[in-house]
């Protein structure tokens, strides 16, 4: 494929628990549970039972789903949807410029993705930029599940920047 994704970051398979406005959305109702040491985590869905992991990283609290949200297709589909969809940025083509972008998202318990933000930007030239449209072009995911309920997480992915590949998909030189 064009665009090759490298092997997912340690924090794929992470969940982290998100509170938001009911209001704006049809989020199921959204549960508290009292962590370790205190701490009050909130997620959505699922009864508060022993069906989850709760572990601490970085001083936060990361709620594991018992399953992680996929691209429709798997990761062959994803890696198709990147190559079909990116805009090699004009700025880094011209100065030859590859290299790999992380970027972290949420994926909702709908399966929307959205909000990227970059991680690492090791192309520069707009790469960061491009990355985040690519997210926000994404076609519904299957959401994460604890419970056997979908549940709304941050998912972290790298996405390569390869001159040679995107040349050879898109049939220029």
């Amino acid at each position: 494929m064009c665009i090759a994704l490298l092997s997912y970051m340690a924090s794929y398979g992470q969940g982290i628990p998100v509170s938001r406005d009911t209001s704006q959305s049809k989020a199921k109702a959204i549960k508290p549970v009292l962590a370790p040491a205190g701490k009050e985590v909130i997620y959505q869905g699922a009864p508060v039972q022993n069906k989850f992991e709760i572990s601490q990283e970085d001083g936060k609290i990361v709620v594991s789903p018992e399953t992680m949200p996929s691209f429709p297709g798997g990761q062959p589909a994803l890696e198709e949807f990147i190559a079909a969809n990116m805009r090699y940025p004009e700025e880094a083509l011209k100065a030859g410029a590859e290299g790999i972008v992380v970027v972290k998202f949420t994926i909702e318990y709908d399966g929307t993705a959205h909000s990227p933000v970059i991680l690492l930007d090791k192309v520069g030239h707009g790469a960061n930029a491009e990355t985040k449209r690519l997210v926000q072009l994404m076609p519904k995911w299957i959401p994460a599940t604890l419970s056997q309920q979908p549940v709304t997480v941050e998912f972290t992915m790298p996405v390569n920047y390869n001159l040679k590949k995107y040349h050879r998909v898109k049939g220029n030189k």
